[in-house]
């Protein structure tokens, strides 16, 4: 028969391997879960990033581009004033070159019938 002392020392020996064996094993699962923790976290913000990211791309993008419609409104308005501005002004000389075209008839017609009633005795 081995010895009382033997069959404990290979029990205290056996037990404690046992729990140095679990409490390894826990510590390897509590790491790697702390580390799948830290991935996820950094993972999550990353994301968060990125889409803040393309959100404020795309607003800036819109805003640049609403910012273009209104230059655009405002150019196409300031072309159409002046358009209207030169129209106006066209129709001003327009109707200041009928005016005279209209003076110089009168006129001729005033120097035609001068004149014929000059040459004309009978026009009296």
């Amino acid at each position: 028969m081995p010895d009382e002392n033997v069959v404990v020392v290979v029990v205290v020996v056996v037990v404690v391997v046992v729990v140095v064996v679990v409490v390894v094993v826990v510590v390897v699962v509590v790491v790697a879960v702390v580390v799948v923790v830290v991935v996820v976290v950094v993972v999550v913000v990353v994301v968060a990033v990125a889409v803040a990211v393309v959100v404020v791309v795309v607003v800036v993008e819109v805003v640049i581009e609403q910012g273009k419609g209104v230059a655009g409104r405002v150019t196409a308005t300031a072309v159409e004033e002046e358009y209207e501005e030169e129209y106006e002004e066209y129709e001003e000389e327009e109707e200041e070159e009928e005016e005279e075209e209209e003076e110089e008839e009168e006129e001729e017609e005033e120097e035609e019938h001068l004149s014929t009633q000059r040459t004309d005795p009978t026009a009296l």
